[in-house]
């Protein structure tokens, strides 16, 4: 999964112009184990060979995942910095937080199975992935002051990376990375979502016919 403030946010939105001016950008591979139920919309009350040819399903269970969220240095006060390059960013503490990168999911959604032949299927799915973290993206709370930041990284993706373009002096907008303002929405937590098709094969019974004497 990937963010990016800079083509996510416009600055002439007021909504999105405290996103825009953060200017923050993450990517996060996610690697998951889950478990979950699948419920069938159309019942199969027949053999696997009789199968229905179309179904529909939903499905919903427990998972767990780890993730490793990473910013790229890119433009601005790169000064020590190697541009270009992604740094992982839970080691340098933005938010001064020492969160987990291993989590609990909960994986929810549906899809569509067709069938092909006796033996194969493909699918279609759509499924939502609630977390209880809120930094998938290292984005939860507020600014930290940044005297507190140990490293050139640190000090650039806990603030230093916001964007000076377009700032009014005297506005709510000249001074909003300062220490405790708002960074991100800490009460709403993170999300992702997994989409993508499957093949399934049957392991077809191995039943004999009965022998009549």
């Amino acid at each position: 999964m990937t963010g990016d403030d800079e083509k996510a946010a416009d600055k002439s939105d007021p909504d999105a112009r405290f996103r825009y001016h953060r200017n923050m950008n993450f990517r996060n591979d996610i690697l998951e184990v889950s478990a979950v139920g699948v419920f069938d919309l159309i019942a199969n009350r027949n053999n696997y060979i009789k199968r229905p040819d179309f179904v529909p399903y939903v499905f919903a269970g427990i998972g767990v995942f780890h993730h490793n969220p990473k910013g790229l240095i890119r433009g601005g006060n790169t000064a020590g910095l190697s541009e270009g390059s992604y740094v992982n960013l839970q080691p340098l503490r933005t938010e001064g937080v020492d969160y987990s990168l291993t989590g609990l999911s909960i994986p929810f959604g549906g899809g569509v199975r067709y069938k092909v032949n006796k033996s194969f299927d493909i699918g279609l799915e759509i499924g939502w992935r609630k977390t209880f973290t809120d930094y998938l993206d290292d984005v939860s709370g507020t600014y930290v002051n940044p005297s507190t930041l140990g490293s050139a990284e640190a000090r650039y993706f806990g603030g230093a990376i916001t964007r000076t373009d377009d700032i009014t002096p005297n506005t709510p907008y000249t001074n909003f990375n300062a220490p405790g303002e708002m960074r991100g929405k800490g009460n709403e937590k993170d999300w992702y979502i997994v989409t993508g098709l499957n093949v399934n094969y049957i392991l077809a019974p191995r039943v004999k016919s009965p022998k009549f004497r």
